[in-house]
């Protein structure tokens, strides 16, 4: 290429213009890809954050859960164990009935009740049904 204007200097100007352009193009996307780079983190950040937050509220809510489930076990477990220790009374009524021990005695219905951990007009109560019982 022999041309007045595009002589060695000329050519060497815009080879050196080109490598400026190509370089701040360069450093441009470098600097915009950086820019996206930190907003895709802070979105990343604010993700994890609802992420746990999420996960917190349904911890919470799991545990709401197992305490209404414990509530509602509470009084069918009471009325089991009642019926347990009912019907440990009325077996050791019957026991003592059986070996001839006695069960009309004056303190009998309190020495039952200390050992089941009940009042005594408890088992009053079920010594008068479970008599009842035997006499029909």
């Amino acid at each position: 290429m022999k041309h007045e204007l595009f002589n060695s200097r000329t050519l060497e100007g815009v080879v050196l213009y080109a490598r400026r352009k190509t370089e701040s193009a360069l450093l441009e996307r470098i600097d915009a890809l950086h820019e996206q780079i930190a907003e895709r983190a802070e979105e990343h950040e604010m993700s994890r954050a609802h992420l746990a937050l999420l996960e917190a509220e349904q911890r919470e809510r799991q545990e709401q859960a197992k305490l209404e489930r414990q509530k509602a076990i509470k009084p069918a477990q009471a009325a089991r164990l009642s019926k347990a220790k009912n019907t440990k009374i009325i077996e050791e009524f019957n026991r003592r009935r059986r070996n001839g021990e006695d069960f009309q005695g004056r303190n009998v219905c309190s020495d039952i009740a200390a050992r089941f951990g009940v009042t005594a007009d408890h088992v009053r109560k079920l010594k008068r049904a479970w008599l009842a019982g035997l006499n029909r």
